[in-house]
């Protein structure tokens, strides 16, 4: 029997995100805080003689519909490491909202990376090809809390609080990523406080509450429904932080209890019929 491989890919939630400068090239240097919720898309890996991807899953049939398959950034992954004599099929079961600010296609590519060097028994490419993936793969290699700086090659570990509980919501909007950048008024903004013991999670909120989303205030701006967003999951009951993920439209809450989490996701829920929402424990 062929052993199949299942494996999820966590989402990736941007808890600060500072734009701190723009290079010649274009690319913007971040200083962000970065966390991975236990939820995410599902990933299943057998050996073959080709490379294919299939795709299922809430969200599976947009992700079909805006990318072909070969462009597919699982496929892209897959080909930094094939050479003729290794293969395999890949299923995706794609339950994250596409292009909404929680790095699901980075966190695909990531562990597709992962998973085949172990399986192909091939070495992991190097820091600069896998950046060529998207600037968020190199971070979700790892599902710890991480400082990501650069324009995402420099990683440092860091270590939270034992468990705190997130409330992530998508009111169903595309964000056009580099339209946001663009109007960011400031590419030169001021990098995250020094971080010290985060493992309190008092402190961890509230040093987390001085920093920022340097992107969500254009965006704010532009889509009304993330102002609303943010509003209400600023309103619930317990709620210690509420912020904006990456470029959006997912916007997030902390909670201390899980219960919390759970009265807050169904509130968004009543306020938003038509939002993905979801509630998980982070680390």
């Amino acid at each position: 029997m062929t052993k199949i491989i299942q494996e999820r890919a966590n989402a990736k939630v941007n808890l600060a995100l500072h734009v701190i400068g723009q290079r010649l090239d274009g690319l913007h240097c971040l200083d962000s805080i970065v966390a991975f919720p236990n939820y995410g898309d599902e990933l299943l890996f057998e050996k073959a003689n080709e490379v294919s991807l299939t795709v299922s899953g809430p969200f599976g049939e947009q992700l079909l519909k805006e990318t072909s398959k070969g462009s597919n950034i699982v496929i892209r992954a897959a080909k930094l490491l094939k050479d003729s004599n290794n293969g395999a099929s890949i299923h995706l079961i794609k339950n994250l909202p596409v292009a909404s600010g929680i790095g699901g296609g980075s966190s695909n590519a990531a562990v597709t990376l992962r998973v085949l060097s172990g399986l192909w028994n091939k070495k992991m490419p190097n820091v600069d090809d896998i950046l060529r993936l998207g600037a968020d793969v190199p971070v979700c290699l790892s599902n710890e809390l991480q400082r990501m700086q650069g324009i995402g090659e420099i990683r440092t570990k860091l270590v939270g609080p034992s468990k705190i509980w997130i409330v992530l919501a998508n009111p169903g909007i595309r964000i056009p990523t580099k339209k946001i950048f663009k109007l960011l008024s400031s590419k030169q903004n001021e990098q995250l406080e020094p971080i010290s013991n985060l493992t309190n999670i008092d402190r961890f909120c509230e040093y987390l509450g001085r920093q920022r989303n340097d992107l969500e205030t254009v965006v704010s701006n532009l889509f009304p429904e993330v102002k609303q967003l943010l509003k209400v999951i600023k309103s619930t009951r317990n709620c210690r932080l509420c912020r904006m993920s990456g470029s959006g439209a997912t916007c997030f809450g902390l909670y201390a209890q899980k219960k919390h989490a759970q009265k807050a996701k169904e509130l968004v829920e009543e306020k938003f019929s038509k939002a993905w929402v979801i509630s998980a424990s982070l680390f």
